[in-house]
């Protein structure tokens, strides 16, 4: 992934891991509550 976000404006790169942060998230809270 480091490799495709590097040549990309430094806005785009944040907008991408902003994104990518957003569905980790969603994915962590939805396992911990299929865990609970």
């Amino acid at each position: 992934m480091a490799k495709l976000i590097s040549p990309l404006p430094s806005l785009g790169a944040i907008i991408l891991a902003g994104g990518q942060g957003r569905r980790m998230g969603y994915q962590q809270k939805a396992l911990l509550r299929f865990n609970k």
